[in-house]
């Protein structure tokens, strides 16, 4: 059962104003805009001759072109890509899935984590929650972590395999909508 955390207003706070395990916790009230993300991901797996689906959030950026080469020479024939390193909660704003070697399947899974409400379980229900979740879940499936190490403010996209190509501003978008 979700229960407010007794705050006079739900909606306060930026950020974690509220006890962890309240329903209007940052992690948790922004559900809906990252099923939305999530639903984006599986639409883009039925597109026909889709193979590979990558994700770039808004805030992200390319440095230069890159290619499916590219992003299917760093995956090296795994399900998805996630960039975690040793962060405790991976970064989803770049990641990918080949749907090939069990991208959708993986991808399938994240949904159904929704879908069926099993992600109400955790204190966060957020997509890298949620995506690290399934990454334990599915030991079927290889996930590769493609971060190499873990920047100063813990950004990871720029130390990866695909960092040559992408940089990540972080939160920028997030922090626009919260004004």
């Amino acid at each position: 059962k979700l229960e407010p955390c007794g705050c006079p207003d739900p909606w306060a706070g930026k950020t974690n104003a509220h006890a962890a395990g309240c329903q209007h916790h940052l992690w948790r009230r922004y559900a809906s805009r990252w099923f939305r993300k999530v639903a984006a991901l599986r639409h883009a797996a039925t597109l026909p001759g889709v193979e590979v689906v990558v994700w770039v959030d808004c805030d992200a950026v390319f440095k230069q072109p890159c290619s499916l080469a590219d992003v299917e020479a760093a995956m090296g024939g795994a399900a998805m890509f996630h960039l975690r390193g040793r962060r405790r909660i991976s970064e989803t704003g770049l990641m990918g899935f080949d749907l090939r070697c069990g991208g959708r399947e993986f991808l399938e899974h994240l949904v159904q984590n929704y879908v069926t409400k099993a992600y109400r379980s955790d204190v966060r229900w957020d997509d890298s929650q949620q995506t690290d979740r399934v990454v334990r879940e599915r030991q079927d499936l290889r996930c590769v972590d493609l971060a190499t190490e873990v920047g100063p403010r813990g950004d990871v996209v720029e130390q990866s395999a695909l960092g040559a190509w992408f940089t990540h501003a972080k939160g920028t978008l997030g922090r626009e909508l919260d004004r």
